[in-house]
């Protein structure tokens, strides 16, 4: 079980960081060269996601076209005696 601490506890956290004199931890502070880099590092991450879903997607439709075609050749005997 997750226990939360209470929102006030919160709110205190959050004023103490808003305070005018307030400044970060030296470990803390993040470059805008970093959140760049992260930036296009997400950018390739997400571009890759979706050409290997795509990439996945034409392969599963190959597969059911290939299945179609096995089940159409096999069962080709049945649906020529059926008559509509």
């Amino acid at each position: 079980m997750i226990l939360l601490p209470p929102s006030d506890a919160i709110i205190v956290v959050y004023m103490w960081q808003a305070a005018p004199g307030y400044q970060l931890p030296p470990g803390a502070v993040v470059s805008a060269d970093l959140k760049l880099r992260d930036l296009v590092l997400l950018d390739d991450a997400i571009l890759k996601r979706k050409l290997n879903f795509n990439k996945r997607f034409n392969q599963l439709r190959d597969v059911k076209r290939a299945i179609a075609v096995s089940v159409t050749q096999v069962y080709s005997w049945v649906w020529a005696g059926l008559q509509f």
